[in-house]
């Protein structure tokens, strides 16, 4: 119906005071039956709906036959009915029926419509269903008193698009679909009405009426209700309380919430991560700041004004950096033209992963300071009690970040405060510390902070990935509309993770004691490696260490690092060749392009170890951890050679499809395991990965000056300069850990003989054996590679006799270490990786002792991490049952009080389902109450 505007009417045609022809402007013209001078039912007539109040008008003038009628007059009750009368459909005897009162040709809607005529004084409107939009009749109820019209919409379970001229109404049933299918399946309004025309018109679709503002309207409306209800408030402004309608982590310790009584005696500890998320972004419109805002700061986004306050007033300071440069340190004042919002940053439970009410913020350039500074501030008021004794704060780049943090809290000029800093631990996650500077690993990797159980602190990665694609959804929307959507979206994440407990800790606890298990064994095994005194001196050194660093000392953590003098790092020696290179002006980028390179080969080796790993008959999460490596492994491939491409023109040149298929693949060798029988692999001519089946991107070569096919000069020598320098680190740093790990190795064999004559291959200290034997398998191919490409770069004699190929012997244990009075000690000949770039033999005593020093300290490490890890599992279920527990008495005293049977009802619905999570998990974690009786003796 074309809408009657002042600048689309031209005229309008009365006759005899009544209103029959209407001309518009597009040159259409409507033909109108006259209206009565005087509405027999005293209502007032909806602008602008005049043709259907006109309508009703004649069906009063000229009732139809009882005989065919459904209702009569306007009923006597407050629920509005649905008319559930004959409806057209597009059929054959819709279509050849000539006594039809339906007679419209030229309509191709074909939805479900009311016969004409046959609605008596009801009212017309627009149904939308999960089947489809249907136009049906309604009859509310005009007695004297009765509730408003869209009041008795709601009663009966349609949703009114407005509450001034309902003319459109959405069924309960599908406002909680399309709810649904924006979490489940990250569907936008637009595809989901587009799918409810199709269904209601599979060949005109384009002729359903289009709802799809209404239903956007309506489905925020919807969603804050049911938020209100979920959380126990009737009125948005009860519910102004920063996260107080956003669900937390259940199994994180929380005073007066989940933990027993003299919870203060134990060090109980909350532990939280952080990152930033550039996958959420939010483009600029139109219009933008004109958005009504249905709750501000009462999910996991901040309160907008507030933040925006804060940004305005706030200061971002340039600091030097003192670790690596990382991306979220270069690009934090990155501007990104087009976008409000570059992304997100938010803050969620290290453990378990549930993101922390009111701590998510939008970035309006990178991942600046001042965004994150006020996530961690919101997010710890939002959930941390004043009686918290201490906190473990993860984040990328710690390492710098935690240096300035109270200065910077304190210049805000009090929009945000930090009370907590004192009993904060600051620490980065176990992947993202090894892409740091070599002292950052001791000094803040969660495997050496005491308290923190088993943590690896990246759990916000796995996050991002289920959040991302409702992220790009949201990505068009205004503030506050993308605002809900992700809240919404962020709640059913906890929400999935809380119902989940009851599975996920009783396996985390099976993984905790097998892997403590384990360490106890090598622990036992190490002990013989070194006296009691010196053990005993190693453990109070880092004990003191430990407690330096929780008064803001990382530093003293340095002890867990060797004090033998090393080659250059690789990550120095990169360094160094990209000075260079900015100082020449020369190339730059192109010694980082060589070292990706290197980490791609590096990556290979992973993936087709893993590969190996399945068998024959690997499950399905194997399967796809193997195909998401894969899926990592093609990412990089495509970037360095589209960098590579960039950098030099002449790849782009030739003739082949891919230049990568003319370059050579760097072997992979690595020595036999048939150590004690004769098989003719007297060196390094062994690949272990012979028989595993490779796919396209393990046989892929790499585009390195080293493949180089000889003589093709595609690649310059400065690319050729920069790899040998940093193969040779690579051959260095693989060197050291292939020292190391066979140090380990012998100590092991000190322990127990049989393991090294391989007479007992399940007693103890197998697991502890074959785990070193791994890593001294991959340090051996990464050497071999690095050496591989030395020898392809230069031929000068003094490099290869410094960079020699690797024997069969020469990754064996040592046999004067845990075999000393054997026969033929004297006359026996030390491989030459022990006299590698050191002051004099590496077998001299200091440096066996060093190596035992580290290993004792680095493997006591990763057995407390594990015995705290049962024990905080442990404590976790019980905290997770006081928790559901807590909130059943939370929802059962609401139940009881008031006088509106609405919320009590709720209220006993929560506390049933509260009390049922309870009843799940208490049954669940049951059979773990006890722990096993071979757990093992205490760490001494």
């Amino acid at each position: 119906m074309t809408k009657r505007t002042k600048k689309s009417v031209i005229k309008d045609g009365p006759i005899g005071g009544r209103l029959v022809e209407v001309y518009t402007s597009r040159g259409t013209k409507h033909r109108l039956t006259a209206l009565p001078p005087k509405p027999i039912i005293d209502i007032p007539t909806p602008v602008g709906k005049r043709r259907r109040v006109e309508k009703l008008y004649y069906e009063q003038e000229h009732p139809s036959d009882p005989a065919n009628s459904f209702a009569s007059g306007w009923g006597n009750t407050e629920e509005p009915v649905v008319e559930n009368s004959p409806i057209t459909h597009p059929n054959e005897q819709y279509l050849a029926s000539a006594k039809s009162d339906w007679n419209n040709y030229a309509d191709f809607t074909f939805g479900s419509s009311p016969q004409h005529g046959k609605h008596g004084s009801g009212q017309e409107i627009v149904i939308v269903h999960v089947n489809g939009v249907h136009r049906l009749v309604a009859y509310p109820c005009v007695c004297p008193g009765a509730v408003p019209l869209d009041e008795q919409y709601l009663i009966a379970g349609l949703y009114p698009s407005t509450y001034k001229s309902v003319e459109t109404v959405f069924t309960f049933q599908l406002l909680r679909d399309y709810n649904l299918a924006v979490l489940e399946c990250c569907t936008s309004a637009g595809e989901y009405f587009s799918k409810l025309r199709r269904l209601t018109n599979p060949d005109f679709p384009d002729a359903v009426p289009n709802r799809h503002r209404e239903l956007l309207r309506a489905a925020r409306q919807f969603r804050h209700l049911q938020e209100l209800v979920r959380f126990g408030y009737t009125t948005r402004e009860a519910a102004s309380k920063p996260g107080s309608m956003a669900l937390f982590c259940a199994a994180c310790p929380q005073p007066d919430v989940n933990l027993e009584e003299n919870w203060e005696q134990d060090k109980k500890h909350m532990s939280f991560v952080a990152d930033g998320n550039f996958v959420c972004v939010r483009q600029s419109k139109k219009g933008a700041g004109q958005d009504l805002f249905l709750k501000q700061g009462g999910g996991y986004f901040v309160e907008s004004r507030a933040y925006k306050h804060h940004l305005a007033s706030a200061t971002e300071n340039t600091e030097a950096s003192t670790c690596n440069e990382h991306r979220a340190v270069a690009d934090k004042n990155k501007a990104h033209k087009g976008y409000d919002a570059t992304g997100i940053g938010a803050l969620a439970c290290a453990r378990h992963g549930a993101f922390v009410p009111s701590s998510v913020v939008d970035f309006q350039k990178g991942e600046r300071q001042m965004n994150m500074d006020y996530a961690l501030c919101e997010g710890l008021k939002a959930v941390v009690s004043p009686k918290v004794q201490r906190i473990i704060f993860i984040y990328d780049i710690c390492c710098q970040y935690w240096k300035n943090l109270a200065a910077r809290v304190k210049a805000y000029n009090d929009t945000i405060k930090l009370p907590w800093y004192d009993r904060m631990i600051f620490s980065i996650g176990q992947c993202h510390v090894h892409g740091h500077q070599e002292k950052c690993l001791p000094r803040f990797s969660p495997l050496y902070i005491d308290g923190i159980g088993w943590n690896h602190g990246e759990i916000l990665e796995p996050n991002w990935s289920l959040l991302n694609s409702t992220g790009t959804m949201t990505s068009t929307m205004t503030e506050a509309h993308r605002m809900e959507v992700l809240d919404s979206k962020m709640m059913d994440l906890n929400w999935k993770k809380m119902t989940n407990l009851y599975k996920t800790l009783p396996k985390s606890l099976k993984k905790a004691y097998e892997n403590l298990s384990e360490l106890l064994d090598a622990v036992e095994m190490l002990k013989s490696s070194a006296s009691a005194a010196q053990r005993e001196q190693w453990d109070q050194q880092l004990a003191d260490a430990q407690k330096k660093r929780e008064k803001h000392h990382p530093e003293a953590m340095d002890i867990l690092m060797s004090t033998i003098d090393k080659a250059p790092s690789r990550k120095a020696i990169e360094a160094s060749l990209i000075t260079n290179e900015l100082k020449q002006s020369r190339h730059v980028g192109l010694t980082s392009w060589v070292h990706d390179g290197m980490m791609i080969q590096e990556l290979q080796m992973d993936v087709l170890s893993a590969a190996k790993e399945l068998g024959s008959t690997p499950t399905d999460d194997q399967r796809l951890e193997l195909e998401k490596k894969r899926a990592a492994l093609k990412a990089k491939h495509d970037q360095h050679l589209e960098k590579g491409l960039q950098l030099f023109p002449r790849l782009s040149q030739r003739n082949d499809a891919d230049p990568r298929s003319a370059f050579l693949h760097a072997p992979i060798r690595e020595p036999c395991d048939c150590e004690q029988t004769p098989c003719g692999h007297s060196g390094m001519d062994f690949n272990p990965f012979e028989a595993v089946p490779k796919g396209p991107l393990e046989r892929l070569a790499v585009l390195m000056p080293s493949s180089e096919p000889a003589g093709s000069q595609i690649l310059p020598e400065e690319a050729k300069v920069a790899e040998l320098e940093l193969r040779k680190a690579q051959a260095d740093e693989a060197l050291a850990n292939l020292r190391t790990q066979v140090g380990y190795k012998s100590f092991l064999f000190k322990a127990n003989i049989q393991l090294a004559q391989n007479k007992a291959q399940k007693t103890r200290g197998y697991a502890a054996v074959a785990s070193a034997e791994k890593a001294i398998q991959r340090s051996t191919r990464i050497y071999n590679q690095a050496q591989w490409a030395i020898w392809q770069l230069t031929a000068d004699a003094s490099v290869r006799e410094t960079y020699r190929k690797l024997n069969k012997g020469d990754a064996k244990p040592l046999e004067s270490v845990y075999q000393p009075n054997a026969p033929g000690q004297s006359r026996q000949v030390v491989s030459w990786i022990w006299g590698w770039k050191h002051h004099g033999q590496s077998t001299n005593p200091e440096f066996l002792l060093e190596i035992c020093r580290l290993n004792w300290l680095r493997t006591t490490s990763r057995l407390k991490r594990w015995q705290e890890e049962v024990d905080l599992v442990k404590a976790e279920m019980g905290w997770t049952v006081n928790f559901m527990e807590n909130r059943a008495k939370h929802w059962d005293s609401l139940a009881t009080s008031g006088n509106d049977m609405g919320p009590r009802s709720a209220a006993r619905y929560q506390a049933a389902t509260w009390r049922k999570l309870a009843y799940q998990a208490a049954a669940a974690f049951s059979p773990f109450c006890d722990p096993p009786q071979d757990e093992g003796p205490p760490l001494t």
